[in-house]
């Protein structure tokens, strides 16, 4: 390998390495208005209920780091968890190389 600080290459065998945590990209989905950091459940449902369309949607985040899709669906509003995986974003099977690519399928695919 190459040592980045002097260019030189060093040998990894010689040092015992454990990759612990990647350096996550930047949360560029933060900015979308589909995407409500700390959003309640209740919070959302009054959101989702005020714009009576199906389809209605967002996106919270709780303080957990857990995501959830909160949607409107046949006059009900509804929730599914939204899983990470790495740099994955995955919802039932599918996966997504991230939040706002899973976001743009599903405008344009069925749930």
């Amino acid at each position: 390998g190459i040592n980045a600080e002097y260019g030189v290459p060093f040998s990894v065998e010689k040092i015992p390495l454990i990759l612990k945590r990647p350096i996550e990209e930047p949360r560029s989905f933060a900015k979308e208005t589909w995407f409500h950091y700390g959003a309640s459940f209740e919070e959302s449902e009054r959101r989702l209920r005020d714009h009576k369309i199906n389809g209605a949607f967002l996106v919270r985040e709780q303080p957990d780091n857990k995501f959830r899709l909160v949607f409107r669906c046949a006059g009900a509003v509804r929730s599914c968890k939204i899983g990470q995986d790495g740099r994955l974003w995955i919802i039932g099977k599918s996966q997504f190389e991230g939040l706002s690519k899973l976001i743009e399928s599903y405008k344009k695919n069925p749930l």
